[in-house]
């Protein structure tokens, strides 16, 4: 019983995922004003963020939930090949097309982020490694996949600069904020992954990590890939609502989330 109940727990994440993306992906399409960069006061709009605070409260909340003997807080899960391979022809084909749109003639970012986009393309490719290092077991050390996780990192954050510092659009927009959390909780997922291939894990505070990941990562990235596809999305928020920096994060969210449903206890 307690077992089940573990597993209810953690997957428990998955509906509020699937829903908080169908209402992050109306919100931009529906109630987003790109004059003003805001979202209207709407009750799609208000739903949307209280179901991201209880679901973030909840991701924070859950390793205090499980003792310290169970299985979810002692080991890590290894992903399906399917997966990790998935993952990583994402970041390879991201770094690969952004690589070629920032040596292209049309380049909407500022100054200040112009510089880091040819390092930001070739960053994503190279951090690919990250999901084919990987050990067979996961619970030996791995000095090189801890090294590839260096890699995911750096990426990671030079994303988190340029979407920071892209001065097109307003420093407070919600899209600016959500793409940060989502940032922001992919490199703390990187960062305890990057722990365990280093000998010293902590699986029960990386619980959290990775359900924040699952929460911020999936519902941001489709959301931001069907506005950016879509018609409504003007050319100032393209150059935060970039689908093809979208799918990194949509690659760490999906590993994410198949460590949880992957893992047996």
């Amino acid at each position: 019983m307690m077992k089940s109940k573990n597993r209810l727990y953690l997957l428990s994440l998955i509906p509020l995922t699937m829903l908080l993306t169908a209402l992050h992906t109306a919100a931009l399409l529906t109630s987003y004003d790109p004059e003003v960069g805001y979202f209207e006061s709407t009750p799609l709009v208000l739903v949307m963020r209280i179901l991201y605070v209880i679901g973030a409260a909840w991701c924070v909340a859950l390793p205090f939930v499980f003792p310290k003997g169970t299985p979810y807080a002692k080991a890590y899960a290894r992903p399906h090949n399917a997966i990790r391979y998935s993952a990583a022809a994402l970041f390879i084909f991201s770094g690969i097309v952004g690589l070629a749109k920032s040596l292209g003639t049309a380049n909407l970012s500022t100054p200040s982020t112009s510089a880091i986009l040819p390092i930001l393309g070739i960053l994503t490719a190279l951090a690919s490694a990250f999901f084919f290092a990987q050990p067979m077991d996961s619970k030996k050390p791995s000095a090189v996949h801890a090294s590839c996780g260096f890699l995911v990192l750096a990426f990671l954050f030079c994303f988190l600069f340029h979407v920071y510092f892209d001065m097109y659009v307003t420093i407070n927009s919600p899209l600016k904020t959500m793409l940060q959390l989502s940032v922001l909780s992919a490199m703390l997922f990187t960062l305890f992954e990057t722990r365990h291939s280093l000998g010293k894990p902590m699986p029960r505070i990386a619980i959290a990590p990775r359900l924040l990941c699952v929460l911020f990562c999936i519902p941001t990235a489709i959301a931001h890939l069907c506005f950016g596809a879509s018609a409504l999305c003007g050319t100032l928020e393209r150059t935060v609502i970039s689908p093809t920096l979208s799918l990194p994060l949509l690659a760490l969210g999906i590993f994410a989330l198949s460590e949880l449903i992957f893992h047996k206890e």
